[in-house]
């Protein structure tokens, strides 16, 4: 989380102090892997270091990875667990966000190229680039919802592949002996 932070304050800080706008942190779009350089320091830390973002929603399990936890399950280098936290994070903002938004308002989710190409969006993302995407209109608000790029193939900034990378495609089926591992 504390790269992202890092991205955010840099990027959208100062835009966001002079406009009033929240910077709320959620553990749902940290990284992928269980290695310790994603796997995030304590909400403790991170409030010290930088007391301008909102940490009380962030999920009570942050950091916690461990496979020897079911309560991170959600949190595990699993394709079961990227997928269904890719879900989760779309749904919390096409329920809870999205609706409230004035037109020409957005949001904007600062996280990590692994979980924004294989849990969320299913596109590459280079370094330091972004995508714009809106939600494609459905009348029941069940399952995944589907985005719409906005962004042309290759990114904003025009340096990521402009072919799709697909959603979950390169995720390990299941962890075995603290091992991520792909099942036949």
């Amino acid at each position: 989380m504390r790269r992202t932070l890092e991205t955010a304050l840099l990027s959208f800080g100062n835009y966001a102090k002079e406009h009033n706008i929240p910077i709320i942190a959620n553990a749902g779009w940290q990284e992928n892997s269980d290695k310790p350089c994603d796997t995030g320091s304590s909400i403790e830390e991170l409030s010290k270091d930088f007391p301008q973002v909102d940490f009380t929603r962030v999920d009570q399990v942050w950091p916690n990875k461990s496979r020897d936890s079911e309560e991170a399950k959600k949190y595990w280098y699993t394709k079961e667990s990227i997928m269904q936290r890719g879900e989760d994070v779309l749904k919390e903002i096409e329920a809870k966000v999205w609706p409230e938004m004035e037109d020409g308002k957005a949001v904007v989710a600062v996280s990590h190229s692994g979980f924004l190409r294989a849990g969320v969006t299913g596109w590459w993302f280079n370094n330091g680039d972004y995508r714009i995407f809106e939600f494609e209109e459905r009348e029941v608000k069940e399952g995944r919802p589907t985005l719409k790029q906005i962004t042309g193939v290759k990114g904003g900034m025009g340096e990521s592949f402009e072919t799709p990378a697909g959603l979950g495609g390169d995720l390990p089926e299941a962890a075995v002996g603290g091992l991520s591992v792909g099942l036949p």
